[in-house]
């Protein structure tokens, strides 16, 4: 059915609801990672529209620990992994610390493209959330990861 209804040219691919959100949002809401395979393949879908408070797709990725959902838009290229919210500073590796989801961490660490030294608003970067989190495992990650 998604198939079909993507090959409509008059789709709104990129309309927002009354929320503003965009259908690729829910989609990464709900980690339908079928779904968002098959709405990435669509030229008209555009993924810098953005977010109620500035969120990106990533960030909310990394919120509800969908790893395969935060690898598959990572490997997509078009998703800028160093975006920051608009509440916070925070980047999606900063989300990704602050959730306790050490593989999600992994994969933005894997990233060259990544700044693991982006700071918030305060001036934490993810190693300062990672330590005042006690998330021991995250905080080795990052550290063995500093340049």
């Amino acid at each position: 059915i998604m198939r079909m209804l993507l090959g409509e040219e008059k789709l709104l691919v990129n309309c927002l609801d009354v929320c503003g959100c965009t259908p690729l949002r829910h989609a990464v809401n709900s980690g339908n990672l079928s779904i968002l395979q098959l709405m990435l393949q669509d030229k008209r879908l555009d993924v810098t529209i953005g977010e109620p408070g500035g969120e990106t797709l990533l960030h909310i990725a990394a919120k509800y620990g969908y790893k395969e959902v935060v690898e598959l838009l990572l490997d997509d290229g078009r998703f800028d992994p160093n975006m920051s919210d608009d509440l916070k500073n925070w980047t999606p590796l900063h989300r990704a610390v602050y959730s306790g989801n050490e593989a999600i961490v992994d994969l933005f660490l894997s990233d060259e493209r990544v700044d693991i030294n982006c700071r918030s608003n305060n001036g934490q970067t993810p190693l300062h959330l990672a330590a005042a989190g006690g998330q021991s495992g995250i905080f080795q990650h990052l550290f063995a990861h500093e340049d």
